[in-house]
């Protein structure tokens, strides 16, 4: 059995990337201990989720990278939607006043 697809040399899987900013008080909820929530959002849908740290803005956010790597975009909308859901409960009922801005996707 293989783990991995089976390629043509003429076809070759593109990643498909997807960027969602996450304020960094949402980023615990969306690593959660010893990472199991964000390993727990990539792994079934053959993603690869990380924070790009070295790019937080102003406001405290930090850009969370979704990779499919299998080239499928379903995958990435898939874990995308699961991560705004996370943020959307923090930013939204948890921390509502202390939250000027709105996440973005990009």
């Amino acid at each position: 059995m293989n783990c991995c697809p089976i390629q043509n040399e003429s076809q070759t899987l593109e990643e498909t990337t997807k960027f969602i900013l996450v304020p960094k008080h949402a980023m615990g909820r969306v690593i959660g201990r010893g990472g199991q929530v964000i390993e727990a959002l990539g792994r079934p849908n053959g993603c690869k989720l990380e924070f790009i740290r070295a790019e937080e803005n102003e406001l405290g956010e930090t850009p969370l990278k979704i990779t499919s790597l299998s080239g499928n975009t379903s995958d990435c909308l898939a874990v995308l939607g699961k991560v705004e859901a996370i943020v959307s409960i923090i930013v939204y009922f948890l921390f509502p006043l202390s939250c000027k801005s709105k996440f973005e996707v990009f």
